[in-house]
């Protein structure tokens, strides 16, 4: 008979495994760790590094945020912001915040289709272009 719930086992990952499960590089976990943006693992006695599931679950965040165009350094902010009591209105505004950059970006990008569209039609009619 056992005393410990399956809740008390926690499972416990080398970096290598972790590196494969999310699809991130090994170097890319460390970054993210010496730079806050996944909690600190714990080591073992001979200094490896002991990755749980909390650490895919803050990774594949990261990837996320990520694909949504944030930086490490917005994602950085965000993770602080969400773990202040009360920071619920502080998190959709910077989320409402990175929608109207995202928003620019994309007027901008639609701007500079315009103007390759018109660059494409001006090479197939023929148009010069000065020479350097």
């Amino acid at each position: 008979m056992s005393f410990l719930s399956e809740e008390t086992i926690v499972e416990k990952f080398k970096i290598g495994w972790l590196a494969k499960e999310t699809g991130i590089k090994i170097e890319t976990i460390r970054y993210y760790e010496k730079f806050g943006l996944i909690p600190k693992p714990s080591r073992r006695k001979s200094g490896f590094r002991e990755f749980t599931k909390k650490h895919i679950e803050h990774i594949n965040f990261i990837k996320q945020a990520k694909a949504m165009d944030f930086t490490l350094r917005e994602i950085s902010e965000f993770l602080l912001l969400a773990k202040k009591k009360g920071g619920r209105k502080e998190l959709l505004d910077f989320a409402n915040n990175k929608m109207n950059d995202v928003e620019t970006h994309l007027n901008n990008l639609k701007r500079a289709k315009m103007s390759l569209q018109g660059l494409i039609k001006d090479i197939h009619t023929g148009r010069t272009f000065p020479s350097v």
